[in-house]
């Protein structure tokens, strides 16, 4: 059984995905992320819910520049671009 925490960081990155595929505003993206976690994270004060919404962030910032500097390396690499 996942526990309230482990709930809400998949709610909200199911809906943050969602949102940004979609092209919705943060604050609507926000405000269905504060349903979804009334309804299936109840036990989730604010103060925690927008600490894991700090540390995703910070992840996925990290992430970027790990998948841009890897975009960029890839373009500086000679080879067969058939096999591309």
């Amino acid at each position: 059984m996942l526990t309230d925490r482990e709930k809400f960081i998949v709610h909200f990155l199911a809906v943050a995905i969602v949102g940004a595929v979609d092209g919705k505003n943060i604050k609507i993206v926000r405000e269905t992320i504060t349903k979804i976690t009334n309804a299936r994270g109840r036990n989730l004060d604010f103060d925690e819910r927008e600490k894991i919404i700090e540390e995703l962030n910070e992840e996925f910032m990290i992430t970027g520049s790990f998948l841009n500097g890897l975009k960029k390396g890839s373009k500086e690499l000679s080879g067969d671009e058939d096999l591309v």
